[in-house]
């Protein structure tokens, strides 16, 4: 395929952002459940990888799936294709999470979830959380996944 390589290195630079404001919030609440303190410098700031991401992901989606335009089928094609590159890595890991959760509760900064929940988040279904009270699957990170 294709590539724009300096698009690939500052999608990964976003990528980088985003992954670091996500250990170091999660950090932070296991440190607070014990009772100290943690802060991780330029956090606020990761939180524009997650925008510069969004923006050259759909970039690159569309970059990438310009072959299917105005191509009968085309629109179903590309459903299927992002379904079958997206579900069973999220699915993957929204049950090593729960494995982790379930071995060692204190591990991450999420409640043991309900039956529920796990049918919600894996089939993508929003729901707001009762811990929180924000609408995000069980492994949190997933979130995008339901907009």
């Amino acid at each position: 395929m294709n590539q724009i390589v300096s698009i690939q290195v500052l999608r990964a630079f976003a990528a980088l952002a985003v992954a670091y404001g996500h250990a170091a919030w999660d950090a932070s609440q296991m440190a607070l459940r014990q009772g100290q303190d943690f802060a991780a410098p330029f956090r606020e700031q990761s939180a524009a990888g997650v925008d510069l991401f969004f923006v050259i992901s759909g970039f690159v989606m569309v970059w990438s799936s310009r072959a299917l335009f105005a191509v009968p089928g085309g629109p179903a094609r590309f459903l299927f294709r992002r379904l079958a590159r997206i579900v069973p890595i999220y699915w993957a890991t929204t049950v090593l999470f729960l494995i982790a959760l379930m071995l060692v509760p204190g591990s991450v900064a999420s409640p043991v979830p309900s039956v529920i929940e796990v049918f919600k988040s894996l089939f993508f279904i929003p729901y707001v959380r009762l811990d929180d009270g924000l609408m995000q699957p069980v492994y949190r990170l997933g979130w995008t996944l339901n907009y």
